[in-house]
């Protein structure tokens, strides 16, 4: 009896072990798994079936899930086919059957189903689209403050120079900031009113939507920028006799300020070939010319920062004839008496 038993009990489990289904009048619905494809590309079409064996009738219910995510075309059959649907990536669904017969069930079977993105194939006649490359240069580098600045594109478009749709420019970039759009215009014209150093970076977009910013940004260089002085001068005559004085009267100038003018030298028999031989370096010296002849004056001045410059045409004097200054009785404003006889000798030299 006990082995009987233990027969019967065998029995039981091979039949459970095999996806069979009892009922109390003793009926069996034997279902296996789902047989079909894991992996289907995006709309291709396969097929799914399943075995099951009853000494009943046997009915079906194919389902997908989610819902609507493919199509079945016999969902009431053993066997049905499955219609993957479009999808942009790959897209996880689950394909499920439920059996049944008169006497037994249900019997549920399920498989895990990736319907998988295909990319689109790449069409060769189509036009490939090549980002541009970014170039710009300035009129100038270095400038004043509040002088405009002429910046010019120089991108260029391996797709040919009208793909080229959008130009920026960030006239203060930071890369820390990151870039700011400061014009659209394709040849903008720049001034700053602050000293300073500035970088100047410029990108360019096609119409692609592809873009590109320079390599290396633009320096200019804002700064107040010292000014030579300009000699000028002037003398009361050009023409005297031999012992006479003359004085030279400075009229030069400076952008910088005439107060920027620290040295004056003058040259009272200037011979550009000899070059600037200094006799004075008084603003505006009283000279005596003892020898008779023709005798060109040059002045140069100096600014603070070292910039200098002579007189374009130096001043002709014309020495007539000899004799001595104490013979004329000249009177020169506040000079000593002395000087005015024309017996004195003067601190800057006879020429």
């Amino acid at each position: 009896m006990n082995r009987f038993l233990i027969l019967i009990l065998m029995l039981v489990s091979l039949l459970l072990a095999a996806n069979l289904c009892c009922d109390r009048d003793g009926h069996i619905l034997i279902v296996g798994d789902i047989y079909g494809f894991h992996n289907v590309p995006e709309g291709t079409t396969v097929e799914y079936s399943v075995d099951a064996e009853s000494d009943s009738e046997i009915t079906y219910n194919w389902e997908v899930n989610p819902v609507g995510y493919g199509t079945l075309g016999s969902p009431a059959a053993a066997s049905t086919t499955f219609t993957a649907p479009e999808v942009d990536s790959d897209f996880e669904i689950v394909i499920s059957v439920v059996v049944n017969s008169d006497n037994d069930g249900p019997v549920v079977r399920s498989m895990d189903v990736v319907v998988k993105d295909i990319p689109e194939p790449p069409d060769d006649n189509a036009p490939v689209n090549r980002p541009p490359s970014a170039g710009a240069y300035s009129s100038l580098t270095v400038v004043e403050p509040e002088v405009e600045i002429q910046f010019t594109d120089d991108s260029t478009d391996p797709d040919g120079q009208e793909d080229i749709v959008l130009w920026e420019w960030d006239f203060s970039y930071d890369p820390d900031v990151g870039f700011q759009v400061d014009s659209t215009e394709k040849d903008p014209v720049q001034a700053w009113s602050m000293e300073g150093v500035y970088l100047v970076q410029h990108r360019v977009e096609d119409s692609g939507g592809f873009s590109d910013l320079l390599d290396d940004p633009l320096v200019i260089i804002v700064e107040l920028t010292p000014k030579a002085p300009i000699a000028a001068a002037h003398v009361d005559g050009n023409e005297i006799a031999a012992g006479d004085y003359l004085r030279f009267f400075d009229d030069s100038t400076d952008p910088d300020g005439d107060d920027d003018i620290v040295l004056w030298e003058w040259d009272f028999s200037f011979d550009p070939d000899n070059g600037f031989n200094i006799e004075s370096t008084e603003i505006e010296p009283l000279i005596e010319f003892s020898q008779i002849g023709n005798f060109n004056i040059q002045l140069r001045v100096t600014d603070s920062t070292g910039l200098a410059d002579m007189l374009d045409v130096p001043l002709l004097i014309t020495v007539t004839q000899d004799h001595p200054a104490a013979s004329y009785g000249f009177t020169f404003g506040a000079e000593s008496n002395d000087r005015a006889m024309g017996i004195g000798t003067d601190p800057e030299g006879r020429v």
